[in-house]
């Protein structure tokens, strides 16, 4: 099954993520496309309002600030001497890999139908992509959710399970449709919640969601999977926290590194 992977530039979770694909019999990838940055000027200025009328950064707590500073200068000084670049890690694998441009137009979907792919996966990724996309890949577009469905919809679910105090974490993937995190699910795991940092718990989701990932294209590549059944799951989406979801998340003892 030959498959076309979409992902952040992530060092340290994205290569653990592609392991066990790459070990995995019958299983092609035939190009790894990266989104670079995850996070850009446009999606902050579209949230401006939001970032002042809950005071970002001063929300977030002074030591979690510190952790924060302290892990990007060890980021950096690991540039600085020379570590590769996540896709220069992937190259070193044998995976094509490269920075994704843009995603949205005509020449983007004939690069991408040349690639003649019978999947395409989300591993995850931050995109929003339309229906004549969806439609390329021959068994179609797939996307892994870090985290429960659909529990969690929407974005940084590790921190959204220790601020209400869940017990259980998870993985999931699902279909991607043109609603958010709302496709069937093919395959999922939950486990238990056993730290108080977002950046432990997000460890803890990548290791599981490697997992999740194989067995759903497993069930893909059989071509006889059943949605898993979420009927009486309560639906949630979530993204950017408040102020007082911050209060909260401290006031369990919770950090985010």
């Amino acid at each position: 099954m030959r498959i076309v992977v979409f992902t952040l530039d992530d060092r340290e979770f994205i290569p653990s993520l592609l392991d066990p694909l790459l070990e995995r019999p019958g299983l092609e990838i035939v190009s790894v496309l990266v989104s670079n940055p995850p996070y850009s000027w446009r999606f902050l200025r579209k949230r401006i309002g939001f970032l002042i009328r809950n005071r970002y950064p001063f929300c977030i707590h002074l030591g979690d600030w510190a952790r924060r500073i302290a892990a990007c200068l060890r980021s950096r000084l690991g540039r600085w001497r020379g570590e590769p670049k996540l896709v220069d890690m992937l190259r070193a694998k044998g995976i094509r890999a490269e920075y994704l441009k843009e995603i949205r137009s005509e020449s983007a979907r004939e690069q991408l139908r040349a690639l003649d792919a019978d999947v395409f996966l989300f591993c995850p990724f931050d995109r929003i992509v339309g229906s004549e996309f969806l439609s390329i890949p021959r068994m179609g577009t797939y996307n892994l959710h870090l985290g429960k469905l659909p529990e969690y919809r929407g974005g940084l679910h590790s921190f959204w399970v220790l601020r209400f105090g869940d017990t259980q974490a998870g993985a999931t993937v699902h279909q991607v449709t043109e609603e958010l995190d709302a496709g069937d699910i093919v395959a999922e795991r939950r486990f238990a919640v056993r730290s108080s940092s977002v950046h432990e718990l997000m460890k803890e989701t990548i290791r599981t969601a490697a997992k999740v990932v194989v067995e759903a294209l497993d069930r893909v590549e059989a071509g006889n999977w059943t949605p898993v059944d979420t009927s009486g799951r309560p639906t949630a989406y979530h993204m950017l926290p408040t102020r007082e979801d911050f209060q909260a998340f401290y006031a369990r003892g919770c950090r985010l590194v």
